[in-house]
């Protein structure tokens, strides 16, 4: 049979009221907030970088703006988090389906030149708007929307799909969880 003691713990307590026990859980709680502080940095980062982002809504203290919870010395937790819906789907989607249709227009280099591309689609070039100017063809990838060019010809627009596929761009959870363990290793060695 094994027996594990524990001696010196009344030496152990002393020391520990000594240095303030009532003090501990506030220092932990600062702990906790600059940590939590340097994973909101991280997911913002990461955010500005791998997305065309329009306007300031990432930002801190803004709706859907990566906000932070701070921990407390009764509540030693710290949240960072986004209300914006786009990200889940932006972090976690790897395809979409039509819905209401049966096919989704995915625009081809004549309306947008890729995904990374940051300009926004002009209204005129909607398929709701073109309306009656585009024509549908089926080809051997599926069917397209065509617009027939004033001189001679046709330009392809939109292709219609059931399903898109999309890469992964945005890691921010993965992003988060490396700053946190950098800025623990960096405060570990440090102190």
């Amino acid at each position: 049979m094994f027996a594990v003691e524990v001696k010196g713990l009344g030496k152990l307590i002393r020391a520990l009221k000594e240095l303030g026990a009532k003090r501990i859980p506030n220092y932990v709680a600062r702990a906790i907030n600059e940590t939590a502080a340097e994973a909101q940095k991280a997911m913002i980062q990461e955010t500005t970088s791998n997305l065309t982002v329009r306007g300031s809504w990432f930002k801190t203290g803004t709706k859907y703006g990566y906000n932070r919870a701070p921990a407390t010395k009764d509540k030693l937790e710290a949240r960072v988090f986004t209300r914006a819906p786009w990200m889940v789907q932006q972090e976690t989607q790897l395809f979409k389906t039509a819905h209401k249709s049966m096919f989704m227009a995915v625009p081809m280099p004549a309306v947008r030149a890729g995904r990374s591309d940051p300009k926004k689609i002009p209204k005129r070039l909607l398929p709701a708007t073109m309306g009656a100017k585009l024509i549908k063809i089926e080809t051997s990838r599926g069917p397209v929307l065509y617009q027939r060019l004033k001189r001679a010809g046709l330009r392809a627009m939109w292709a219609l799909e059931r399903i898109v596929h999309f890469p992964r761009r945005v890691h921010v959870v993965d992003a988060a969880v490396k700053a946190v363990k950098r800025h623990a290793i960096l405060t570990h060695f440090r102190g």
